[in-house]
């Protein structure tokens, strides 16, 4: 099974304190290789962790700004960065 196949079907965390530790250690873990997949589950979580994730990871690692996933996720995102 595909890992996007696979994160896209992992039922999304509610608990706050979960949500934070979930989404930094998903921000530490973001690669070129793997950023798509990470994007596919936190765009299931609110907004807040999302973002969180999407921009810690990116602060660690500057070339996931390079990424047709991280690209997409800033055009569809756009508001968030207002």
């Amino acid at each position: 099974m595909p890992r996007s196949a696979t994160v896209a079907t992992v039922p999304p965390r509610t608990d706050p304190s979960l949500c934070v530790a979930l989404v930094s250690a998903l921000s530490f873990k973001a690669t070129k290789t793997n950023l798509a997949a990470i994007i596919t589950y936190l765009e299931r979580l609110p907004k807040e962790y999302e973002f969180l994730a999407v921009r810690d990871a990116t602060s660690r690692d500057a070339t996931l700004n390079e990424t047709a996933a991280y690209t997409h996720w800033a055009l569809t995102n756009q508001a968030l960065f207002a």
